[in-house]
């Protein structure tokens, strides 16, 4: 997973504004590649799958981030899953 502005748009434009949360006093942050958070586990998620250009090829909100990881690498081998 990863995050919007990572791949060329070829001049499209996806922005979307999107609350981001902070814990107080928190001192770790997260920074891993190809892996689900624990927390976003068990939660109902928008995921969004994106070629090497920034073209949408997948969208979905499931409730397994794992299930739709691997379903849209099989399916649509993408660059960028967020």
């Amino acid at each position: 997973m990863g995050s919007r502005g990572t791949l060329p748009t070829r001049g499209l434009d996806f922005r979307a504004a999107h609350a981001i949360f902070v814990r107080e006093g928190a001192e770790n942050t997260y920074n891993r590649v190809d892996e689900v958070p624990e927390v976003m586990r068990t939660r109902l998620l928008s995921l969004r799958a994106y070629d090497a250009d920034g073209m949408m090829l997948d969208a979905d909100v499931v409730d397994d981030a794992e299930k739709y990881l691997h379903r849209s690498i099989e399916r649509n081998s993408p660059k960028l899953i967020n």
